[in-house]
């Protein structure tokens, strides 16, 4: 075997003169480094990532092959192929693609029937890499195949089509792009039907192929002039490929008596049928243009083929008007110095063709070797015109600069005084600590840096943090953690002392949590959509506790939340929506620091409640200073009605100090649409991060969008975000309306001497309990749970009138109520009367509330009903609180309270992630809030939704039994222990 041998002679003289030589890469080819290689390695994780999501595998083959492997595949591109010099006696050529190397693995392989491969290497062809950007002799190409011979006709190929638009997508190309497609069968049987003679269709069919870069009539004179075809057939062929659509097109084709009469138009056009309703239910046909002018070259394509274009990829002659090709000869020889001494595949002014291209190629393998022939598919990406493209359009969109030139986490420094050694061992040593825990980190290659120094590497490196060791920090066993790039100003700026034990977890929590990464200023941590007190509430709970303070937060709500901030209610009037808080959501309330901004004047904490059952009688007392005697206890509330403005005044008072500080509030902002986000080569990977598109009420605002790690539903019962996340909420309607009121009692009684009492009488004949709740002064909140025909009866009368009634549901029996419901309501003095007359006959439950004297004017209101409650709280990066995951019947009193228990807990969740260094939008994290208050929300709506059924049965059994239910219960103090502590939330 012939062997090669390299010496070195140190006798040879080496030349006196220097050298002179030009130092730079050959043309068409370029070095990366830095920002640029970590922008295309971005490129080739997403297209690989989708191409493993459809399941396919990694081939990898040489970079060179036999040259008669290439010769005679590409027709006349064939010229392009680059030959080496014969050594060891064969004859070798630099690959010019990869689906003629993998064609040959195929026919070596005849054992494998069906694959689906992706390769992804250098290619080579000789061009002129200025005559296109992007347009270079060594470049990288991305392929995905699919071969097999016992696949449906089209299934591969749509499914080809829909990794195209997944890659598109996933790098940020969401509409800007279009991915050309026609079919070699048809174009063949247009050629036949308009005369073309069969030695000329593939001539003809290159030519054609130019259109997407030259004129109709540079083309139409290349088909005569060249390649010898009649004229008249030229217009013919005009006729046809000008065309372009989508299914109208096709069946305008169909519609061709000429073209389905010939065997192989009719054939594409079946093709073309099927492969149209495929994209369709993979929900990609909106992507795909039908051009009739797309031929593709290469002559092994034998079925569909496809080219895939973007805003500035077309060349500038296919889009110019009267552009000739002596105008594109001027333009090459203008900048024939440049081309040959300069790399201008970035460069913005060159244009570039398609981006990705392919097709299907049954016969490639059946050339190699006819025993093994299977049919194949498949598209190929251009990464360099992808990354020239992706690159100019960060410029444009001032995302470049997010890029950095290396992907390191934490730059290790030290500075000191007098004296200072420079703490090269300690900085050793805590590098290795990082790099063993898998943290990226960098320091300084000097024994003494100068911190400056030191500061100015990270900086220009990008890094996000840095560790400095101080020798008094390091003697106490501590480093101080900088997160470089935070604001003058911040809390956080001058860095944060951590002990050396616990350095690993906070980089690693940090790292996830950056508010530092220069990215753009429409990324938050978590964003709330709801500004009601349950959400609120659950972002002063993130900023309460110390792990979740820093996080980049932003609240967005439809109303204008500078009228609840300014909240100004007139003296002894109260809101109709008015809560009954359990000791657990005050004490969240106070733990957060928000109960000192409530009036607490305007609040009334209550220590009893008085039931009973309006159809049979039967009653129970709860009183919380009976029980703290018996139990020998501190005195304790059961609840305290506090108006929702005031507390939502109180969290918007409380917030005002974060503002702009890691929280931004977008008021009076509506969410027009939820979508997900890109892997944005500038940033990190956001596909799966909630997309919300702003507007604002402004008439001349313009829309913005923000994307969130965690999108927090707090949007009620018709919620957006629980319709992004696809979460089912089930229920039903009661058939029943509540009905509040803000009430004046009469002071002429003792009931309230020495307590506060909350009342509530079920009154199955009406359909739904009534309840009083007490407010400060004689005020009191009434919800009255009805049909809807009582609630519309009980809103059509006078204040006066309807105070009557209202009294009377309390003291009346269930026959005097149901008649009084027929009285007129025009009649002033009806109700009045019936009621003086009744009442003397009447046995009046020993505790009842007072007389009503008034009704708050314009308090008088009705709402529907319903349970609901969602299948689950969380989806990916997606989690609902308050009343967009759960709707409940009011007779307990427990709504608010239920949301104020979601946001405590998603609150504490949230930074149960951050101390565990996990992903606080990932599934895992947040089932850990799912599983604490569904379950716990499920049995609370549960209660209530059985005893609206129980309580709206009039007679018989079960009205018996709940009658010796609360009998039973009353005399069983260890279960009213237990009910009362349910009824605190404890």
């Amino acid at each position: 075997m012939a062997r090669f041998r390299l010496s070195y002679c140190q006798t040879t003289e080496m030349p006196k003169e220097k050298s002179t030589f030009q130092l730079k890469t050959p043309k068409g080819t370029k070095d990366w480094a830095g920002p640029d290689a970590l922008l295309r390695d971005k490129i080739f994780d997403t297209i690989t990532k989708v191409f493993k999501r459809h399941g396919a595998m990694a081939l990898d083959t040489p970079v060179f092959e036999l040259r008669e492997i290439l010769a005679g595949k590409y027709g006349e591109d064939s010229k392009l192929i680059y030959d080496l010099q014969d050594q060891g006696g064969e004859l070798c050529s630099l690959r010019y693609d990869l689906t003629v190397p993998f064609a040959r693995w195929l026919a070596m392989n005849p054992d494998v029937k069906s694959v689906k491969r992706y390769h992804i290497a250098k290619v080579y062809r000789r061009d002129q890499p200025a005559m296109a950007k992007g347009r270079m002799r060594e470049f990288y190409q991305c392929d995905i195949d699919i071969a097999g011979a016992n696949y449906d006709a089209m299934l591969p190929d749509a499914e080809v089509v829909k990794i195209i638009t997944e890659v598109f997508e996933g790098l940020g190309w969401k509409d800007q792009f279009t991915i050309k497609l026609n079919h070699r069968k048809i174009l063949d049987g247009v050629f036949q039907v308009c005369g073309v003679p069969t030695e000329k269709l593939r001539p003809i069919s290159s030519a054609v192929d130019k259109l997407d870069k030259q004129p109709w009539s540079e083309v139409k004179r290349e088909m005569v002039e060249q390649k010898g075809l009649q004229e008249e057939i030229a217009d013919k062929i005009e006729g046809y490929v000008t065309f372009k659509g989508g299914r109208e097109l096709l069946e305008k084709l169909k519609a061709d008596t000429l073209l389905t009469a010939n065997e192989s138009a009719k054939q594409g056009l079946s093709d073309m049928e099927m492969l149209m309703d495929y994209l369709a239910a993979f929900d990609a046909l909106d992507r795909i243009s039908f051009d009739m002018s797309l031929a593709r070259g290469l002559d092994y394509y034998t079925g569909v083929i496809y080219e895939v274009i973007t805003e500035g990829s077309a060349p500038a002659s296919a889009s110019q008007d009267g552009v000739t090709a002596k105008d594109l000869q001027k333009s090459s020889k203008k900048d024939k110095k440049a081309d040959a001494d300069e790399d201008r595949s970035d460069d913005p002014s060159v244009g570039v063709g398609s981006v990705a291209a392919g097709g299907r190629y049954d016969n490639l393998v059946g050339i190699f070797s006819p025993k093994a022939q299977i049919p194949c598919v498949g598209v190929s990406f251009g990464v360099d015109r992808i990354f020239s493209i992706t690159k100019a359009r960060m410029q444009k969109e001032k995302q470049l600069k997010a890029l950095r030139s290396s992907e390191v986490d934490v730059y290790v420094m030290a500075f000191g005084g007098k004296g200072f050694d420079g703490m090269l061992k300690e900085r050793l040593s805590i590098c290795t600590l990082l790099w063993n825990a898998g943290i990226k980190a960098e320091f300084q290659y000097k024994v003494k840096p100068k911190l400056q120094n030191q500061f100015k590497a990270a900086e220009g490196g990008g890094v996000p943090f840095a560790v400095i060791l101080g020798e008094s920090e390091q003697a106490a066993g501590q480093v101080k953690v900088k997160e470089m790039g935070l604001p003058d100003g911040h809390p956080e700026k001058d860095g944060v002392l951590v002990d050396i034990s616990d350095l690993v977890a906070e980089i690693k929590k940090r790292r996830s949590f950056t508010t530092s990464v220069k990215v753009p200023s429409d990324i938050y941590d978590v964003v709330c959509i709801g500004g009601g007190p349950v959400g609120l509430s659950l972002i002063a709970a993130l900023k309460s506790f110390k792990s979740t303070s820093h996080l980049r937060i932003a609240l967005v709500e439809g109303q204008d939340l500078s009228q609840s901030a300014n909240w100004q209610p007139a003296i002894n009037e109260y809101s109709n929506r008015a809560s009954s808080l359990t000791p657990a959501s005050i004490s969240f309330i106070k733990e957060m620091g928000v109960w000192d901004h409530v009036d607490q004047g305007r609040a009334q904490p209550y220590d009893e409640m008085q039931v009973w059952d309006g159809g049979n009688g039967s009653q129970i007392q709860f009183d919380w200073t009976e029980e703290a005697q018996r139990y020998n206890s501190m005195p304790r509330t059961v609840a305290t009605m506090l108006e929702n403005a005031n507390l939502s005044r109180a969290l918007l008072r409380h917030l005002n100090q974060y503002e702009g500080k890691g929280l931004d509030i977008f008021s009076k902002t509506l969410v027009s649409s939820i979508g997900h986000g890109i892997d944005n080569p500038a940033t990190f990977n956001m596909s799966t991060w909630p997309v919300l598109s702003l507007k604002t009420s402004a008439e001349a605002s313009e829309p913005r969008a923000i994307a969130a790690r965690l999108m927090v539903g707090a949007d009620g019962a018709n919620s957006p975000a629980r319709t992004f996340a696809g979460i089912a909420s089930n229920g039903w309607d009661y058939g029943r309306h509540g009905v509040v009121a803000t009430l004046t009692l009469s002071p002429n009684s003792n009931v309230w001497s020495d307590k506060s009492t909350a009342y509530q009488r079920f009154l199955p004949d009406l359909g739904g309990p009534i309840a009083i709740l007490p407010l400060p002064g004689y005020r009191a909140s009434l919800v009255w749970s009805t049909t809807p025909q009582n609630a519309a009866y009980l809103k059509s009368l006078s204040s006066e009138t309807f105070a009557i009634m209202v009294s009377a549901a309390f003291r009346m029996s269930m026959a005097d109520l149901k008649y009084m419901f027929t009285l007129s309501p025009e009649d002033p003095r009806a109700h009045e009367d019936e009621m003086k007359w009744r009442l003397p006959y009447t046995e009046i439950p020993s505790q009842v509330p007072p007389m009503v004297e008034a009704v708050q004017p314009g308090s008088m209101e009705s709402f529907p009903l319903r349970f609901r409650h969602a299948d689950t709280y969380v989806s990916p990066r997606v989690a609902l609180v308050g009343d967009a995951a759960h709707t409940i019947h009011p007779l307990a009193g427990q709504g608010l309270n239920l949301g104020l228990g979601d946001a405590r807990s998603l609150a504490s969740t949230i930074a149960y992630g951050l101390e565990h260094g996990t992903d606080i939008g990932d599934i895992l994290t947040l089932e850990r809030y799912n599983s604490e208050r569904w379950a716990a929300n499920a049995k609370v709506g549960g209660v209530c939704d059985l005893l609206h059924k129980v309580y709206n049965v009039e007679s018989g059994p079960i009205a018996w039994a709940r009658g010796l239910g609360l009998e039973s219960i009353g005399g069983m103090p260890w279960t009213k222990e237990w009910l009362m502590k349910q009824a605190e939330g404890r």
